[in-house]
């Protein structure tokens, strides 16, 4: 069986976070298949949201964040999202995530298909 490995969209992030089943059983069953990562910007857009002002709530965020690896934004990703803006009229958020997994060659998990589907050769899985 092939190993793949996945950028994780902030989407399935929060749907896991909140239990919806489809993101939950994703996330486990992929993780034993092969390696989750997320950008910079997805702990961003997790930690904009008002759940991580509990004590409480953000310890169970940041160990669930810690538990990915992590890309950062590098000059290769920077100028191949400035590219997608351009190109595709994308969010700054989504041009940088989309940009990532294509710098890393990773399929993107996203539940928002339409935001990325016509960015040339961006790989694209939806858990739903």
């Amino acid at each position: 069986m092939e190993m793949k490995d996945y950028l994780i969209d902030s989407d399935v992030l929060i749907d896991y976070l909140r239990g919806v089943k489809k993101a939950y059983s994703f996330l486990l069953k992929e993780n034993f298949k092969g390696k989750l990562w997320i950008s910079v910007i997805n702990v961003m857009e997790i930690y904009s949201g008002k759940d991580t002002k509990s004590p409480k709530k953000e310890k169970i965020i940041n160990e669930f964040l810690n538990s990915f690896k992590i890309i950062p934004i590098n000059k290769e990703i920077a100028i191949t999202a400035g590219k997608i803006r351009r190109d595709y009229q994308k969010p700054f958020a989504d041009a940088i995530i989309a940009a990532s997994a294509l710098a890393y060659n990773l399929f993107l998990v996203t539940r928002n298909k339409k935001h990325f589907v016509e960015i040339k050769n961006l790989k694209i899985i939806s858990p739903y």
